[in-house]
């Protein structure tokens, strides 16, 4: 499984920067209008939490690095590095999650692994007004003793996936995703004639 796509520490830490610098949907407090836009609190809210994630990730990878057993380049970045990282505790908590993030989004390219949305491509679509808000998921349930940080059971998944799958085993998930698309498909094909109102 790859683990990166960066070849080099700051093009990852530029993509993760970036896209942290945008606005999402994805949160009950940050629900959009009825046309699509945020409220310019909220993306102040989104763009200053951006902001402190990003610096985290830098001073994250100033401290790995003077470590003398920290990979170069993030394609030496191995399961075995996590480990030793969670092992002897080398950064806390918060940082640890920002930096397994940006490790993750740029393996799978900012691209939900059930849907295939990507957050280039939303940030496009949406007149810039918006990208995808993006979660690490974790295939096998933590709930149901599936491991936190490692390549294998760690994917991208976007908000609306991820909420949607829940505890649900990978397969069930993916039963339900693909009969939601059919049924969703198939009304924008045949809408629903409207009922007459019951005398």
């Amino acid at each position: 499984m790859r683990k990166t796509r960066s070849a080099k520490w700051i093009p990852l830490i530029s993509r993760y920067i970036k896209y942290r610098k945008r606005p999402f949907w994805g949160a009950m407090i940050t629900t959009p209008n009825g046309r699509g836009i945020l409220a310019p609190g909220h993306i102040e809210r989104q763009l200053a939490g951006g902001r402190q994630a990003a610096e985290r990730l830098k001073h994250t990878l100033r401290k790995l690095r003077i470590d003398p057993k920290f990979p170069e380049r993030p394609g030496g970045f191995s399961q075995k590095t996590m480990d030793r990282i969670l092992r002897k505790r080398l950064i806390r908590k918060e940082h640890l999650g920002t930096l397994w993030e940006a490790l993750v989004f740029d393996r799978d390219d900012y691209t939900c692994q059930y849907c295939g949305r990507n957050a280039r491509e939303m940030w496009r679509q949406s007149g810039r007004r918006r990208t995808l808000r993006l979660v690490v998921d974790h295939q096998h349930p933590r709930t149901k003793r599936g491991d936190s940080h490692t390549f294998a059971n760690s994917v991208t998944a976007c908000w609306t996936c991820n909420a949607l799958k829940g505890p649900l085993p990978l397969g069930a998930f993916r039963q339900e995703l693909k009969s939601l698309v059919e049924s969703v498909l198939r009304l924008q094909v045949q809408p629903q004639s409207k009922k007459k109102p019951a005398r």
